[in-house]
């Protein structure tokens, strides 16, 4: 080798064909003096001080070995860390992945590698089942199977318990415009150009006959969604005559209890279409007779109760009629001893 050779830092070397030997190059290696350089080598201290490159190791060093040592030993290390490092991110796996086996992957204990098909443990195979569960498509037990169905429960589009019929488009449309028309002739008409309630618009809206008992429960619905109650407008937006006229139909079609007297009303909706010879039928008629009877005797006359009679579908009033005329008509007839006790609009509405 030419000129002269100095070890530095993990084996890099520094050449200096004409170096000064009197000049301090120690620290051109990150050393802090002489005596620690040459004492780090095993050198002569006095020696390395007058010529440390030519005896850190001595007088006659074959810097080419040395430096190839210090080279092997370095990357021996490097190794040796890499090799921890590995070894250590290999047990961090394992502890993360347990004992868990994935598909695909051989079993650590067996050393086979399972199918990607086949299950395991007590997983059932394929199509069989499991333990009692029957094969193939047949039932197990009393269980349905296809588009079956067991006890009472709901097929297709069949309603369930109270909930609603679905409504066609012409009866939603109805549902709709009717609570409008009642909602603009109360809170919007009170609001508007002219103030007050249109009583007659809202009278019209309820008494419409294709407003059916069912129609009215999704009146009902469509202004409790607008934030409004039927019976709530009626009380608050009318009074007198044309409250008793509103309350009545809206009793006979929904049902409730009469503001004034507590008394507890039906709707005549289940009975519209039942057999006018079946007991239900003829028990209902039977109640409305006594319900007349009540409200148009004693001291006062329940007009709301009396509306309500009043409101029934032409046929259903009819049966209302004869009854008590067969009953209690032999001085007064029905429609008589009812106008006997009203006035004012209640009289127009229904006696006019």
């Amino acid at each position: 080798m030419s000129g002269n050779y100095s070890i530095t830092s993990f084996g890099q070397y520094w050449k200096d064909d004409n170096y000064n030997a009197g000049s301090n190059n120690s620290s051109a290696y990150g050393m802090s003096d002489s005596s620690t350089e040459a004492s780090i080598f095993g050198g002569d201290t006095q020696a390395y001080a007058s010529n440390p490159y030519e005896n850190v190791f001595g007088t006659d060093v074959d810097y080419s070995s040395q430096y190839d040592s210090i080279i092997d030993s370095f990357h021996k290390q490097l190794d040796d860390i890499r090799a921890a490092q590995a070894e250590e991110e290999a047990q961090a796996d394992d502890d993360n992945d347990g004992d868990d086996t994935t598909v695909g992957e051989s079993d650590p204990e067996t050393g086979t590698e399972p199918s990607d098909t086949e299950p395991s443990g007590d997983e059932p195979a394929g199509d069989e089942p499991a333990g009692d569960e029957p094969a193939g498509d047949e039932p197990a037990g009393d269980e349905p199977t296809g588009d079956e169905t067991t006890g009472d429960e709901p097929t297709g589009d069949e309603p369930t318990g109270d909930e609603p019929a679905a409504y066609t488009d012409e009866e939603l449309s109805l549902i709709y415009n009717t609570a409008q028309d009642i909602l603009d002739a109360t809170v919007r008409y009170e609001s508007g150009l002219f103030g007050g309630t249109d009583k007659e618009a809202f009278i019209e809206a309820l008494s419409n006959e294709k407003l059916t008992p069912e129609l009215m429960q999704g009146v009902q619905a469509q202004l409790q969604a607008e934030g409004h109650d039927l019976f709530d407008l009626i009380r608050s937006e009318t009074s007198g005559g044309t409250e008793d006229i509103l309350e009545g139909y809206a009793l006979a079609k929904l049902g409730g209890e009469s503001k004034e007297s507590g008394t507890k009303l039906e709707s005549y909706g289940p009975y519209q279409d039942m057999d006018k010879s079946s007991v239900e039928y003829q028990n209902y008629i039977r109640k409305c007779v006594s319900l007349f009877k009540t409200a148009v005797n004693g001291a006062g006359t329940d007009e709301k109760v009396l509306a309500y009679v009043m409101s029934l579908p032409d046929d259903i009033r009819a049966d209302v009629e004869a009854q008590y005329n067969e009953k209690y008509g032999k001085d007064t007839k029905f429609m008589d001893r009812g106008k006997k006790e009203v006035s004012g609009v209640l009289k127009d509405e229904y006696w006019s």
